[in-house]
């Protein structure tokens, strides 16, 4: 998986404030309602995905689970913790700050990496379960199958004391989305429409 390292043209208070503006256009309709499903600084295409089908509704074959925060920084710098890392903070690729839950997606392919990092994501995990959070990890193994990737979201939504809406699950739409967006064939379409 790739990360962008730009800085983005817009946020999501602009965009706001230019459907509000303007309403007319084609579509706006539609980006309006859409606006409560736009994270800001998802830092990888797969995580956009992960988010996606854990944060849209049931009837768009999302899991409907309260939308996190993505890429928030947690500091270290000032508490009892600075002691233990070299790094003023860590960074959270989803999180629930009241529920204090981190949800991660690892995607390292290279071993050569994966040995390094395995070392320093064990470390940084124990800090932050002494710091009180639950983290649960996404992998790429996870959203290889959508049976695999609803045992995840089902302990997330034990960690954030909610009950999946399963009744109200449209399963049809939920398997089109999960093959929408893990489809390979998708490689070669722009970030935003299903890039990896």
């Amino acid at each position: 998986d790739c990360t962008f390292e730009t800085v983005p043209i817009t946020d999501k208070t602009r965009l706001a404030e230019l459907f509000g503006q303007h309403p007319a256009p084609h579509g706006s309709r539609s980006i309006a309602k859409m606006m409560k499903w736009i994270a800001e600084c998802l830092a990888s295409p797969r995580e956009t995905v992960v988010f996606l089908m854990l944060a849209l509704p049931t009837h768009l074959g999302g899991f409907a689970l309260p939308i996190p925060y993505a890429n928030q920084q947690i500091p270290l710098t000032g508490t009892k913790y600075a002691g233990l890392t070299d790094h003023p903070f860590f960074v959270a690729d989803l999180l629930w700050p009241r529920a204090k839950l981190i949800v991660e997606y690892d995607g390292f392919d290279d071993h050569e990496v994966i040995s390094r990092q395995i070392a320093a994501d064990k470390e940084r995990r124990s800090i932050l379960a002494a710091m009180g959070y639950t983290v649960i990890v996404i992998t790429r193994h996870d959203v290889g199958s959508l049976s695999r990737l609803e045992r995840k979201v089902r302990q997330i939504a034990i960690a954030l004391g909610v009950n999946l809406s399963e009744a109200e699950a449209d399963m049809t739409a939920r398997k089109a989305l999960f093959n929408w967006l893990f489809d390979s064939m998708h490689d070669h379409v722009p970030f935003g429409f299903g890039y990896r």
